[in-house]
Order: structure tokens, then sequence, then C-alpha cells
């Protein structure tokens, strides 16, 4: 911290680079102790660099808050420490000036981990963000239209987009104010939205669905479902016609579609099933696409099932398999969970389909059975899920029946019928 401070910007330069590595690579606990002593660091490095040595320290500030947020939000001497020094220079920036990208970046952090903490802050903040997002898409119209115009920045779209999702994480519901009172009949948040799920950039479009994503987890019904029709035409394209390039787009309106799937009703999403399941198999089954993709394809056709399970019975058999070797290799977590649930509802509809008499179906039985035997839920919660579904399957198949598939998943994992005899009484 102290080399930080050094007279030679070179000297400044590594021991700042080298500071947000040591965070990095610390947790949150081990870093507890030194807040105090980054925050003072921090004003006295605001003071004292100048421009490129400030790109390295707004990425170590987003370093520093990543890590340690939960020690900020609540002490608001903290954040009279933090706050300040970053308000200074972004007031100091022209909305065109390039340095301005890795500060929207760093008060998107900023944002997310204070959470209300950031709220008296943020109605300029989003004001600006807005009014550069749309600044530079009226001028990409323009550019589109007659060359002779000046082509947009597209990572003042990126950085502008990023700070807005930085402020919706952070204020979660609350952000719905914040956006209402800017959004208007000629010109709303989504159809800023709308317009950069259709821009040839694919970093605009991995930002826009982030966004849109977290707009679905907080403000669903306010901002997102009065455009629900273009918002699904929009994610199916990017599916649809996805490339190498555009993976981290794909993926993000996947996981989109998943946060919306498990939140609408079923009569709001029925007339879009058919149509996406027509997409998200064959992308599940693809074996060119990503891991990340496909991990994400699996927790949003899980989610399908929690509305819409009538709808995914038919596809049920040709899924599952590789449907469980993704999730089995998942982390546990509250997405993994909500996935299951989804399949637990599909299942239920018809436990018939998964018949250990022929192929499919007991292809299906193995690899479910080997999923749930190793799945060590958090909260503990799909455990009562889970026994009564092989409660059902046991059922539904006879004891003979079931007592000759364990034996079976036995001769190649001999832990499997006994785990599930142990948690689930079966």
């Amino acid at each position: 911290m102290v080399c930080a401070l050094d007279s030679k910007k070179v000297v400044q330069e590594g021991a700042c680079a080298a500071l947000a590595d040591y965070i990095d690579s610390s947790s949150p606990n081990s870093l507890a102790y030194l807040v105090d002593p980054l925050l003072q660091h921090f004003q006295l490095y605001f003071q004292k660099y100048q421009r490129k040595n400030l790109l390295i320290l707004y990425d170590t500030v987003q370093t520093f808050v990543d890590k340690v947020g939960e020690h900020l939000k609540y002490d608001s001497k903290k954040i009279e420490m933090l706050l300040p020094p970053l308000i200074g220079k972004w007031q100091q920036l022209k909305d065109d000036d390039k340095d301005l990208w890795p500060l929207l970046e760093c008060m998107s952090s900023v944002a997310a981990a204070l959470g209300e903490a950031f709220a008296p802050y943020a109605m300029p903040v989003y004001e600006r963000a807005n009014r550069i997002l749309t600044y530079c898409l009226e001028l990409g119209s323009l550019y589109t239209e007659d060359a002779n115009f000046e082509a947009p920045e597209k990572d003042f779209i990126v950085t502008s987009i990023d700070l807005i999702d930085g402020l919706v994480q952070g204020l979660e519901s609350h952000s719905a104010e914040l956006i209402s009172q800017h959004d208007s009949p000629q010109q709303s948040l989504m159809s800023l939205l709308l317009l950069c799920f259709d821009d040839t950039n694919d970093d605009v479009r991995q930002s826009a669905y982030a966004l849109l994503g977290d707009l679905a987890i907080y403000l669903l019904e306010p901002i997102v479902v009065p455009q629900l029709h273009q918002v699904m035409v929009c994610i199916g394209n990017e599916i649809t016609n996805r490339t190498f390039a555009s993976t981290a787009a794909c993926n993000n309106a996947v996981w989109a579609l998943g946060e919306i799937v498990m939140r609408l009703p079923h009569e709001q999403f029925q007339p879009y099933v058919v149509n996406f399941l027509t997409i998200l198999v064959p992308l599940l089954l693809s074996t060119d696409c990503d891991q990340t993709v496909l991990e994400n394809t699996s927790i949003t056709i899980g989610r399908f099932g929690l509305h819409n399970a009538m709808d995914l019975s038919s596809c049920l058999l040709q899924v599952l398999p590789t449907w469980c070797a993704y999730m089995k290799g998942l982390e546990e977590n509250e997405e993994k969970s909500s996935a299951f649930e989804g399949m637990y509802n599909i299942i239920s509809v018809n436990p018939a389909l998964l018949d250990p008499n022929n192929v499919d179906g007991r292809m299906c039985l193995k690899y479910l059975l080997d999923c749930i035997a190793y799945y060590e839920p958090a909260d503990g919660r799909l455990t009562p899920l889970f026994t009564s579904l092989l409660g059902m399957l046991k059922s539904t198949m006879g004891e003979e029946a079931w007592n000759a598939l364990l034996a079976l998943l036995g001769q190649e994992d001999e832990y499997i019928p006994e785990i599930l005899r142990m948690k689930h009484g079966v």
C-alpha cells in the first residue's frame, strides 16, 4: 500500500496492480482487518494518481468492493471514505471521455455491492448511464442510415448497461422507481434494451441479456412483462443464431430465459413453450457448444417444469440422461435446486414414462438415480421431493422391477443402492 504512493508513476502502477492481485486472491474474511487501511490509502491514491494509473486504481477498487462489499454496506463511515473520491472523478469526466469506461465498470460493482447504501447516489448515476446509452443508440441508428455520421463507441453502450445492471442488483425491487421516473411512452429502458438485443456487437448483447436476467429477478412484472413478446423473439433469435463468438451472449440469453420462465405463470408463458423446446432440446444435446451454455440450458429446461410441466413430458425421455449428466456436475445453489424442482414436476406428470422395461426408460432411470444419490442440497429442502419422487417411481414400477434396477445400478456403482436406501428409504 505504501509503495503505491511512491512519487514515481511506474512504481505506483506496479504496486497498485499487485494490490489488486492480492485482494483478488484473498478471502473476504482475511481482508476484513485491511478494509479501513485500504480505504484510507484509496483516498490518497485518488488525490495523487494521474490518468494512466487511475485506470488501474478503478480496477483495484472494483476488485475490493466485489470482495468485501458486505463489510462496507452497513458502515456509513466506510462508505463516506469510498464514494466521494469516486463521485469526484465521475463528475470530472465528460460523457464522451473514454476514461469513463473503466470508471463506469467500477461504479457498477460499487452500486451492486453497496445495495441500499448507494441509494443517495443512484438517481444522478442512473440518469447519466441512461443518457449515455440513449445517445449512443441514437448515434448508431444515424450511422446505420448514413455512414457519414460518426459510429458510436460500443464500449460506452456496454459500460452504461453494466452500470444500470449494478444499480438493479444493488437496489433490487426498489430500482423500479428509479427506472419508471425516466421511462416515457416514447422511450423506456426496455425499448433501449430491445435495440441492444439486435445489435451486431456480441459484447453489447451479452451485457443486455445480463441486465434482462436481473430485471426478471427483481422487476419482471413492471418492466419486462409489458415487452414480453418482443423479448421472447429476441431470446429465440440469439439462441438460434449463436456462433462461437456469441457464446457469452447466448449463455446470458439462456440464463435470462430461465429467470423469466420460473416467475411467469403458465398462462403467460404457455404460448412460447413449444417454440423454445424446439430450440433448447437440440442445444442441450449438441456436442459443439460451450459447457457453460449447456449447463445453463439444463437449468432453464428444468425451470420450465416449475409452471409448465405438462408441456415437457413429451421430451422427457429425450433430454433426461443428458440433463442429469450436466446437473450432476453443477455446484449446489438456488438455480440448481429450482431446476430439480421443475424436473420433479415434469416426471410427476407421468412417471410411467420411465419404464425400466425399455431401453430409453432404463437409461433415464439410471442417470436420474445416480444424480439424486450424489446430490447434496445445501438447505435440505429437496430431500423430501427426492424421497417422494423415488417412492412414486418405485410404486409405479413395482417392488421386483425396482430391486432389479437397483441391482443393475449396483453393478456400475456399488454405493448407489445403499445411498438411496439410507437417504430416501427406497
